[in-house]
C-alpha cells in the first residue's frame, strides 16, 4: 500500500515567520486593491459552512476563523495597517488600527490578523501587535493548503480570507477619523444606539457540536457609514480629541 505523501511545507508571514520587507510591500499592495466593505457581496451560507468544515476538520477552530476582505483608506508607500490594544477606562476601545511604518514594525512583535489568498498561498493584509499564539503555529500545513485551495477554486480570493482570532467576544469596527479605525466590544456600543441593521457581520468563528454539527458565530461587525450618521456619532461619543491623541502615538 502506497503511503500518502506529506503535505509541502507551509510558511505564512505573520504566523510561521516574521514578515520581511517584501512581505510588508505585498501586504500594502493587496490591501490597497481591496474594495470598501459596502462594495463586497454577502458570503453565501454554503461557502460559510464549507469553510467552517475545513477549519473544524483540522481542529483549528479555537485559533482561526474567517474574515471578509476589504479596505478603508489606501496605505501610503512604506506602511501597512496595524492594530494595537489601547487601555482606556471608559468607554473600552480595545483596538486602534492605523497605517504604521513597515520599518518600525520590523523591530516590534507583531502577528498577522487577516490573510488573503494570493497565488494559492496566504498573505497577511493586516497586522496586530503581539506574539503569535502557539496554537496557530501548531496547526498542520494541510489546513492552510485546504483553505487556500477552497478559497481559490471557488473564486473567493477577493471576498474572504483567514483570520487569526483575537477575542471570543463579538467586536464592532468603525471609522474614527480619516486615518484610523476603532474596534470595541459589541456590548460596549449599545449605549451609542446603533441599530443592528447598520452593523454588518464581517467575521466568523466556528463551534463543533458533540453531534458533529458545525455552527458559525458572528465575531466581528462593521458599522455602515455611507448611508448613516452612526459612524460619526460613535466617533463623537468616544471623543475626537482622545482619538486623535491615540492616533498620534
Amino acid at each position: 500500500m502506497t503511503s500518502r505523501p506529506a503535505p509541502p511545507p507551509v510558511s505564512v508571514p505573520g504566523i510561521h515567520h516574521a514578515p520581511t520587507e517584501q512581505d510588508f510591500a505585498l501586504c500594502r499592495t493587496i490591501y490597497n486593491q481591496l474594495p470598501e466593505p459596502e462594495d463586497q457581496p454577502q458570503l453565501s451560507d454554503h461557502n460559510l459552512q464549507a469553510l467552517g468544515e475545513i477549519i473544524v476538520k483540522h481542529n483549528a477552530q479555537h485559533v482561526f476563523g474567517i474574515h471578509i476582505l476589504y479596505s478603508h483608506f489606501p496605505a501610503p508607500e512604506g506602511t501597512v495597517w496595524h492594530g494595537e490594544i489601547i487601555q482606556l477606562p471608559c468607554p473600552p476601545l480595545p483596538y486602534i488600527t492605523q497605517t504604521v511604518s513597515a520599518k518600525n514594525l520590523a523591530e516590534r512583535q507583531i502577528r498577522g490578523y487577516v490573510f488573503q489568498v494570493v497565488d494559492g498561498v496566504f498573505v497577511p493584509c493586516q497586522f496586530h501587535g503581539g506574539k503569535v499564539p502557539s496554537e496557530a503555529t501548531g496547526v498542520g500545513p494541510g489546513f492552510f493548503i485546504d483553505m487556500a485551495e477552497f478559497i481559490h477554486n471557488n473564486n473567493l480570493s477577493r471576498l474572504v480570507g483567514l483570520q487569526l482570532l483575537d477575542s471570543e467576544k463579538p467586536m464592532v469596527e468603525f471609522l474614527v477619523s480619516a486615518n484610523g479605525i476603532g474596534m470595541v466590544e459589541r456590548i460596549g456600543v449599545l449605549a451609542l444606539n446603533i441599530p443592528q441593521i447598520c452593523q454588518i457581520p464581517v467575521a466568523w468563528s466556528f463551534h463543533a457540536g458533540n453531534n458533529g454539527s458545525i455552527s458559525p458565530k458572528e465575531v466581528e461587525f462593521y458599522v455602515l457609514h455611507r448611508t448613516t450618521s452612526y459612524q460619526k456619532n460613535a466617533f463623537i461619543e468616544i471623543g475626537p480629541a482622545l482619538i486623535e491623541k491615540l492616533l498620534q502615538r
